[in-house]
């Protein structure tokens, strides 16, 4: 018990947030796709995909109604990747360290 909690649950904490932070863009758009297409969410309830959606028709007159939502969702999915990827940059170096 002693050497799973002193060395093994650190680095499974390490490798869990890091398939968090790189898997969260993933479903971030999995879930966009699915609203846009209308098979996510019911339409009540507010998501990128199905703002993408209704802001389609209205491009030509009023762009930010699509704009804004893909620019919130390139922002998210751009931010958790530069995160995870960051991360993992400082635990590959810490490894190295140690070794």
């Amino acid at each position: 018990l002693w050497i799973g909690v002193r060395h093994i649950f650190p680095e499974l904490t390490s490798l869990f947030l890091l398939l968090f932070l790189l898997s969260t863009p993933q479903l971030m758009v999995a879930d966009s796709v699915l609203s846009y297409l209308g098979a996510g969410i019911s339409p009540p309830e507010p998501t990128l995909g199905y703002m993408l959606f209704e802001g389609q028709d209205l491009i030509g007159s009023y762009p930010w109604m699509f704009l804004f939502p893909l620019g919130a969702l390139a922002l998210c999915v751009l931010g958790f990747h530069l995160i995870g990827e960051s991360l993992r940059g400082v635990l590959d170096e810490k490894k190295k360290g140690v070794a």
